[in-house]
Parts: C-alpha cells; sequence; structure tokens
C-alpha cells in the first residue's frame, strides 16, 4: 500500500513544512502504526485549527474510515505544556471535512503519562496500537497513554495514517502492516 498525502505537502527526504499537513494510507490494517520523524520546530506560519485553536501537534490515525470518522492518538504541545490526547471524531453518515468540519470529536478517558515538549533536531516515534478493547500510546517506546475504547469506537474500521499541525518535520515514515512509505 501507499502513503497518500490529502492535505498540505511531503517534500522530498520525508521534510512537513506545512502547517496543516495530512496523510493516509489506504488498504493498510487500521489497528496498529508508528510515525517516525525528526522535529525541526514550530512552521514558519502558524495556523489555527478549524476549531480555531493554535497547537502544535502529531497525531497517529487509527481506524480512518474518511475525514469525518477516525481515531487519533496526538502529541500535542503548546505555550510550554504537552501531552498525549486520544480523540475520537464521529460523525456517522458524513465523509469529507467539509461536512463535518470540527464536529464530532470525544476526548477518551485513559491512563495518560507525563510527556515533555519535542527537542529541536531530536528523533522520535509515537505509537499506538488497539488490542482487543485497548489502545496503548508509546512515545520513543515508553508507553504514555493507556485505556479501554468505547463501543462506538471499538466498531469503527478503516485503514491509517498520520496528522500534523504548526510543526516542521524531517525524516517521516510511518511504519503500519501494508505501508511501505
Amino acid at each position: 500500500m501507499r502513503l497518500f498525502v490529502t492535505s498540505g505537502e511531503m517534500l522530498a527526504g520525508g521534510v512537513v513544512e506545512d502547517p496543516a499537513t495530512r496523510a493516509d494510507a489506504p488498504g493498510s490494517a487500521g489497528d496498529d502504526a508508528t510515525l517516525m520523524f525528526r522535529y525541526l520546530g514550530p512552521t514558519n506560519e502558524l495556523r489555527p485549527l478549524a476549531s480555531g485553536e493554535v497547537r502544535e501537534q502529531v497525531c497517529v490515525k487509527l481506524r480512518v474510515a474518511d475525514g469525518c470518522n477516525v481515531l487519533y492518538a496526538c502529541w500535542r504541545w503548546t505555550m510550554g505544556a504537552a501531552s498525549i490526547v486520544v480523540a475520537a471524531k464521529r460523525n456517522p453518515g458524513l465523509v469529507g471535512h467539509e461536512e463535518c468540519g470540527a464536529a464530532g470529536y470525544t476526548t477518551l478517558d485513559g491512563n495518560a503519562m507525563p510527556v515533555h515538549r519535542p527537542t529541536h533536531g531530536a528523533s522520535y516515534s509515537l505509537a499506538a496500537v488497539i488490542e482487543r478493547r485497548s489502545l496503548r500510546v508509546s512515545l520513543n517506546d515508553y508507553p504514555v497513554w493507556f485505556g479501554e475504547l468505547p463501543p462506538d469506537v471499538l466498531a469503527m474500521r478503516g485503514f491509517v495514517g498520520w496528522r500534523v499541525d504548526n510543526a516542521r518535520l524531517a525524516d517521516v515514515r510511518l511504519l503500519a502492516r501494508g505501508v511501505w512509505r
């Protein structure tokens, strides 16, 4: 399977400089993905999310049905604070971002560990794995979030991908069953 950049741009060498970049791997297994990258700092332009909030984040997407129905495991940092946030975006019957926008997000409860902001020039891996009814998220192989998924999220089906907001990255690679980039 190939990785398709659906928003923004990924340059040669896996470089991401656009403030809103998204990529999907249709046909991949949707329950296990690792995003590897080197952090280069914030983007030159900081762009608000559809909600209006401005933040830097790197997310692994699981069970991507479409732009309106997806499970996110995100490493977020803004103004000195950093956290791991897991959120489900559910909009049954809607497919494209133009239909649902920023609607349908629910932050999921879980056991989150403290995390730090990324260091300029350092390499990282953000991994998310669904096993039975639970999700496990790790940062550089260190467990940072664990929780049981609600039934409506467990019922979701789809592939994997990633999203990056307001962060410049290099050496971006997605590791998942069925993905070669």
